[in-house]
């Protein structure tokens, strides 16, 4: 059989509509994980969030995260050390939001809030810390790395 050009537009049809079917079947199939649930309650308090950056950076020095084998500390300004603190944390995986967590804030004399992590997924977290100082809210984010 003689091949002329009429059947190599044909395969190279055929070969892009497998392809595209390919892609479809990939595209249908992967997952796609928001950031939260209810997105619009959330960004109609975006507004509040970036209220409480200002007032976290208005604190002094930022609040810190530092990962150590099976804890992370949140470290509060010293500023903050003897005062009533009260928030959450959140800790969120980017890549996988069945490891979210979010802990209550217990803050020491020294101005640390220690959490658990031994039963956690290792990797990357971003972590929000919602605290309330005084009666007012803050707001105040960081970034670990589990290993």
């Amino acid at each position: 059989m003689k091949l002329n050009w009429g059947h190599g537009i044909f395969a190279a049809l055929a070969l892009f509509i497998g392809m595209m079917a390919w892609f479809m079947v990939r595209a249908i199939n992967n997952p796609e994980e928001l950031v939260t649930e209810d997105y619009y309650k959330e960004e109609l308090r975006y507004q509040e969030r970036i209220d409480g950056k200002g007032m976290a950076a208005a604190a002094g020095e930022p609040v810190r995260c530092e990962a150590g084998t099976g804890r992370v500390d949140v470290i509060f300004p010293a500023a903050v050390k003897g005062a009533k603190v009260t928030g959450t944390i959140r800790f969120m995986k980017p890549n996988d939001s069945r490891a979210d967590r979010v802990v209550p804030l217990v803050i020491d004399s020294a101005g640390r809030c220690a959490v658990d992590t031994r039963d956690w997924m290792l990797g990357a977290y971003h972590v929000e810390v919602d605290w309330l100082l005084d009666g007012v809210a803050r707001v105040s984010e960081d970034h670990i790395d589990l290993r």
